[in-house]
């Protein structure tokens, strides 16, 4: 399949400055640590695959999402993003390139149902309980069940009938989205079981900042999902089937929806912060702590492996086009590139 371009649209205008957690090395130890069990092993058993999936540098995903990460939690959420990563790599979004290799675990899995990675998630839940409320341990319980009861499950007859805003929808439905939310309370040591157990405009102010990171991760990864099933569970090339407009057009039209979900995000923010709820410290680190985590989620979109290809580096480039190698992708700057501080200024735009 040849190389195709698109836009490097505008991704953000309200977003802070993303940072990273203070102890790099504690994070890539952390990550070695977990993988160093002999169960988790189990979930990649094959060393090559097992190779292909380190090259994704998984780790700084947390290293650029959770910079007010408490230490003594660090070793559990490294684990359970690890994890999250690895299935994901295994069950759902396979590069193109890796996609003949891991056939074997992939139809081993499939056999044997996901037995191991319940059972090694499992675990990191019943860690989880020991700092996490009653309430907290019951609705991460939930939201794993739901997780695993949609792993990979986008890739039933019917996907390819699924509009852009159904298969967008599908995913921010999805159990993983509740997870993610619960580990970043875990992160910052903060309670919000009380607001989300009703629909309170703290719950919506998280769902809008999901659904924007969610679309981010649409324009990102269309590379590796296009060039490996036409980009089936994918936004992008929804859009342009049903509007029968190019892939570039459907990119942009993409991170214009993002856009417009990270303004929903803090709108919802601005009343929150008027309300009585809005003077509750927890509350107003769980709004800068999902701040952070979007903001660093951008970068690491940017920048990661996992979708640009093995050993790609970032060059910094935040606007411009992309062009999309089924094994690489290669950014090409506009002549005059918005520098990234500027792209997160809203009197920029």
């Amino acid at each position: 399949m040849p190389a195709i371009e698109v836009p490097l649209p505008v991704l953000t205008r309200l977003l802070p400055t993303p940072r990273p957690y203070r102890d790099g090395a504690a994070i890539r130890s952390a990550a070695e640590s977990f993988w160093s069990e002999p169960a988790a092993r189990q979930l990649l058993p094959d060393p090559t695959v097992f190779d292909a999936y380190q090259a994704q540098r998984a780790h700084e995903f947390t290293l650029w999402c959770y910079p007010d990460l408490r230490a003594e939690r660090l070793p559990l959420v490294v684990a359970m993003n690890e994890f999250a990563y690895a299935a994901d790599f295994v069950f759902d979004n396979t590069d193109a390139g890796e996609a003949m290799m891991i056939t074997e675990s992939r139809d081993q899995c499939a056999d044997n149902g996901i037995g191991a990675y319940a059972e090694v998630f499992a675990d990191l839940v019943h860690r989880a309980q020991a700092v996490l409320s009653p309430r907290q341990h019951e609705r991460l319980l939930s939201a794993t069940a739901a997780a695993f009861e949609c792993l990979g499950s986008h890739r039933d007859a019917g996907v390819k009938q699924r509009s852009g805003q159904e298969i967008h929808r599908k995913h921010l439905d999805a159990g993983g989205t509740w997870v993610a939310g619960i580990i970043i309370e875990m992160a910052i040591g903060v309670d919000m079981s009380t607001h989300f157990d009703r629909d309170s405009l703290l719950k919506e102010f998280y769902r809008a900042g999901y659904s924007a990171c969610l679309l981010v991760n649409d324009v990102f990864s269309l590379r590796k999902e296009y060039h490996w099933d036409g980009g089936l569970s994918n936004t992008v090339p929804a859009l342009a089937r049903e509007r029968g407009i190019g892939l570039g057009e459907a990119v942009t039209t993409v991170a214009q929806w993002a856009l417009e979900e990270e303004q929903r995000c803090y709108d919802l923010r601005e009343r929150i912060l008027s309300t009585p709820a809005g003077s509750d410290p927890g509350v107003r680190a769980f709004i800068t702590a999902v701040e952070d985590f979007m903001a660093g989620d951008l970068l690491w979109h940017r920048l990661s492996p996992r979708y640009h290809g093995k050993e790609f580096e970032y060059d910094g480039t935040t606007c411009g086009t992309m062009v999309l190698h089924p094994d690489r992708t290669l950014y090409r700057p506009a002549e005059q590139a918005i520098p990234a501080a500027k792209e997160m200024s809203v009197e920029q735009q």
